[in-house]
């Protein structure tokens, strides 16, 4: 038919002269592409591939260890300053509390030693918070007529001639609000086991430490810690690190001058007598432990 071209196949001869090549055992390496060689060295990518997780691992340990360190620390921060901000809390409170007690010039503050149960003996026996502040009021109006207590009801002065003059008695400047008794001073733990040490007899070489209230800080539900505070009088202390000068008035001059004050020096105490044989052993002296390095008894 017309416009159709035909087929025609190849003749017997070259077929049989093609089959004949294919046959021939370089027919691939002549009739084929040429296939890529590999390389002769071998594992090299794993090695490399082992190496770098190794190297991320490495990393991540180290960016872990760095955050929890860096965790902790902050921890430790926060926790810093809410001591640091509870401590000053009890400081204000301590001072709030000693110009309420003790700031009228009509108070009269003593150690809770005064209640000695032997006074004839050189310690404190049966109290044993006997570092303890406590606070009276002082007689308010004539020796012979009748007082009026701040507290409530009348009273003339010999209802006062009592042991520890409890008629007076305001309280105790101790944090954890203690019984305002003066048997609270004669008690092993007045707070029932909520109390910290804030006198330490080892090193300010007192026989008994003295314990204050322990008083929670919460905020919103969540506690914040605590607070104690406890005020000592040092009123009735004697310095032994005086290392004081020598004295170029005369003695009476130098009481005239002092309004009439007691003043010995520290070589007339018994038992310092040896520490004035180094002039700056008693500027170095911190605690009374100290002081019998050098010799004191």
């Amino acid at each position: 038919m017309a416009g159709i071209t035909g087929f025609q196949p190849e003749s017997p001869t070259k077929v049989m002269k093609l089959l004949g090549e294919i046959l021939q055992p370089g027919f691939p390496d002549s009739h084929m592409a040429a296939q890529p060689e590999f390389s002769k060295v071998r594992g090299f990518a794993l090695v490399v591939t082992l190496t770098l997780m190794i190297l991320l691992t490495v990393i991540a340990v180290g960016l872990l260890t760095l955050s929890s360190v860096s965790l902790r620390v902050s921890a430790q921060g926060n926790a810093m300053a809410v001591a640091k901000a509870n401590a000053r809390l009890a400081l204000m409170l301590a001072i709030g509390e000693l110009q309420k007690q003790a700031g009228p010039d009509q108070r009269i503050t003593a150690p809770a030693g005064i209640l000695d149960s032997t006074p004839a003996t050189p310690e404190v026996d049966g109290v044993p918070q006997m570092n303890w502040l406590g606070v009276w009021d002082s007689w308010g109006a004539w020796i012979n007529s009748s007082y009026a207590s701040p507290r409530g009801g009348a009273m003339n002065i010999q209802d006062t001639y009592v042991a520890g003059r409890k008629p007076m008695f305001r309280g105790w400047l101790v944090s954890g609000e203690p019984p305002a008794t003066l048997e609270a001073a004669k008690a092993a733990d007045p707070f029932a086991g909520n109390s910290v040490a804030l006198v330490n007899p080892v090193l300010a070489g007192d026989s008994r430490e003295a314990r204050a209230g322990l008083v929670p800080v919460k905020t919103n539900d969540h506690n914040q810690g605590g607070f104690a505070w406890w005020i000592g009088g040092e009123n009735q202390k004697a310095d032994i690190a005086l290392n004081a000068p020598p004295q170029k008035l005369s003695a009476a001059a130098t009481e005239a001058a002092t309004g009439n004050a007691v003043s010995r020096r520290l070589a007339e105490v018994s038992g310092l007598e040896t520490l004035t044989r180094d002039p700056t052993l008693v500027s170095r002296l911190l605690t009374t432990n100290q002081a019998r390095l050098g010799g004191a008894q």
